[in-house]
């Protein structure tokens, strides 16, 4: 993995060790380096360092424009397979896609996997729309940094309307979807 630090932060370790040479105090020579040391074993990368505004869930809902927070979690579980959680939170909405993980790779969305939850006040479930049978869609994770990196996907699906609120009529078709996101993983015990 290379070792990637931005340039301002290397110049302030370089002065750092620099300005610890120049008044002769070992121990804070050996701290400065030892940070290199730690940032170069975590494996800093340009993932790191990514602004919040890529770290987004953009596509076409029914033909409007899309641009919301993203998220990603794993969960871990010793006794099945992996879970990944995909989400994007719309003004009084959020979409949701759930498989079962592996790595990058191609994933099918089908009715039980796939969700948009209508919402009022954020928090209260006013509908729901479920994907299409028997497929709704597709996700492909094409880069997966690891926990706390970043995962990317791009994706589509279509949901039909399946209780309470009809806001965005019947049906529903999500479009060149891409996500970014930190992933964020959980062990069950």
């Amino acid at each position: 993995m290379p070792f990637n630090i931005p340039t301002d932060a290397m110049i302030v370790m370089t002065l750092s060790v620099r300005r610890s040479v120049a008044i002769g105090s070992l121990p804070v020579l050996r701290c400065s380096l030892l940070l290199v040391l730690l940032a170069s074993a975590v494996g800093c990368s340009d993932d790191l360092f990514l602004p919040i505004d890529r770290l987004r869930l953009t596509g076409t809902l029914n033909g409007e424009a899309v641009n919301v927070p993203a998220s990603a979690s794993l969960l871990r579980s010793p006794n099945a397979p992996d879970s990944l959680f995909i989400g994007g939170e719309l003004p009084e909405a959020y979409i949701s896609l759930k498989v079962e993980y592996s790595g990058p790779g191609t994933y099918a969305l089908t009715r039980d996997n796939t969700e948009i939850v209508l919402l009022v006040g954020g928090d209260v479930r006013t509908g729901q729309y479920q994907g299409t049978t028997p497929r709704a869609g597709d996700l492909v994770i094409t880069d997966d940094a690891g926990p706390g990196g970043v995962l990317q996907a791009r994706f589509w699906f279509d949901a039909e309307h399946a209780a309470n609120a009809q806001r965005f009529g019947p049906t529903v078709a999500f479009r060149d979807g891409v996500m970014s996101a930190r992933l964020r993983v959980f062990e069950r015990p």
